[in-house]
């Protein structure tokens, strides 16, 4: 998990350095760097595809960057200038999902689908996304390396039901909060969800999951607690 939060977060640097050059348009900036610096970040994020299935993330990551940061929240702008990179992003991220993932609905997940199966281990992420993950962030306390979580059979489970309520209480608290804010917290999402969504692993939860997810949060609880004063 370390290693592989590594590369993703090298590539995605790689990403912003080589974005501010193309959008600042200086003379200064050579075309020869920019492209250095986007194919470093293909290069590490094709590195990052053979250590852990979180990578197929990062390219969706990167268009919710450049949306957030560079149009505000102007979806027909972005989409008229954006076509092309937009599909070929798209297209990418289909072919890394084809190449990486389709062994995983075949194979890799067997046994989880076998203990767990794909709907209760979607809903059992839900719960725990908000009552682990979330609460071993804030208190890192009591740490396991196997936890002791149940499985969640049903959508009457009233933990869920109380997990999906904070969740859309957090969403209504971070919509008005700076950019970096509701960034930070896409961010977690996106990189939790390929490990704990609807591809069931034998195990429900585990601590190395939230290793890349926390660098969303600590952009979210930090852009929050600098307010909008400082930050747009």
């Amino acid at each position: 998990a370390s290693l592989s939060t590594l590369f993703y977060l090298s590539s995605f640097y790689c990403f912003l350095i080589a974005l501010y050059k193309i959008e600042l348009r200086s003379s200064t900036q050579s075309k020869l760097s920019i492209y250095g610096m986007i194919v470093l970040s293909l290069l590490l994020m094709r590195i990052a595809l053979g250590v852990k299935l979180i990578i197929v993330s990062l390219p969706v990551v990167m268009v919710v960057y450049y949306y957030l940061f560079f149009y505000r929240g102007n979806v027909t702008a972005f989409w008229h200038k954006n076509k092309l990179q937009l599909s070929l992003s798209f297209t990418f991220l289909l072919i890394l999902v084809l190449l990486f993932v389709g062994n995983i609905f075949t194979g890799l997940n067997d046994m989880g689908m076998r203990v767990h199966g794909r709907l209760n281990y979607f809903l059992s992420q839900i719960m725990w996304f908000v009552f682990y993950y979330l609460k071993i962030w804030i208190f890192p306390f009591n740490l396991s390396i196997d936890p002791d979580v149940r499985l969640v059979t049903g959508f009457t489970d009233t933990g869920l039901l109380t997990a999906i309520a904070i969740l859309v209480l957090l969403v209504l608290l971070i919509k008005n909060q700076p950019r970096l804010a509701v960034f930070g917290f896409i961010w977690m999402v996106l990189s939790i969800a390929p490990e704990s969504s609807i591809i069931p692993l034998l195990d429900l939860v585990a601590e190395q999951r939230l290793y890349l997810p926390a660098t969303g949060l600590i952009f979210g609880t930090t852009a929050m607690t600098a307010g909008k004063k400082w930050l747009p």
